[in-house]
């Protein structure tokens, strides 16, 4: 079973030479790339179709970019680096931001160069790049998940911060759920540092 299933991938390879490789100082839809490659994805994917270090800075679905960008089979930017400030979801994002979007054209998460408020909550930044710290949000623009450089309260609710606790909101920015950075007394009961915390959008605690 297992000598059928790697016959079948690379059969898939030999099909789809430029799947796999990287193609050099190659122009695809107006756009100049110093290196280029398909993901070997479905062109209807929502995901990257297409992966290129652009030769210079492009616009592409009316945005500027630099560096890597990610396409969808339908010419959709699914990632890309800011080349330029631009103002999406309530917010003037800097240039080396890198943004993602949805196939309906929301912006769906971003990571920051540097660390900055986002819709009133401080949002870390860790150098940008599709590796970084991501931030999400809700299809109406709303942050919906963040990283915070340092331990915070939201509602009253004290949250850890750093890289390996997120914050998350519901749509309007009530807390939805985060890791407590202390212990903490809520309607008589005591919740440990630590511990996870989910809540209703009135603020009931759901669970531990």
């Amino acid at each position: 079973m297992q000598y059928r299933s790697c016959l079948f991938f690379f059969s898939l390879l030999l099909l789809c030479p430029s799947c796999h490789t990287w193609q050099r100082n190659i122009t695809v839809g107006e756009v100049s790339y110093s290196k280029f490659r398909y993901t070997g994805r479905e062109r209807e994917s929502e995901y990257a179709y297409s992966i290129g270090m652009l030769a210079e800075v492009a616009r592409v679905n009316g945005l500027m970019y630099k560096g890597y960008l990610h396409l969808r089979g339908n010419g959709t930017v699914s990632g890309g680096i800011l080349a330029q400030p631009v103002f999406l979801c309530e917010t003037l994002f800097p240039e080396n931001t890198w943004v993602s979007f949805s196939p309906e054209g929301w912006l769906e998460t971003c990571a920051l160069p540097d660390s900055m408020d986002i819709q009133g909550f401080p949002v870390l930044g860790t150098g940008g790049g599709v590796k970084g710290a991501h931030a999400s949000f809700y299809p109406s623009g709303d942050l919906r998940l963040f990283f915070t450089g340092k331990d915070m309260e939201v509602d009253g609710i004290p949250c850890k911060g750093g890289l390996l606790s997120y914050i998350e909101l519901y749509s309007g920015g009530r807390l939805k759920k985060c890791t407590l950075s202390r212990d903490v007394v809520i309607d008589g009961i005591l919740y440990r540092k630590g511990s996870g915390l989910k809540l209703t959008e009135t603020g009931r605690i759901l669970a531990e």
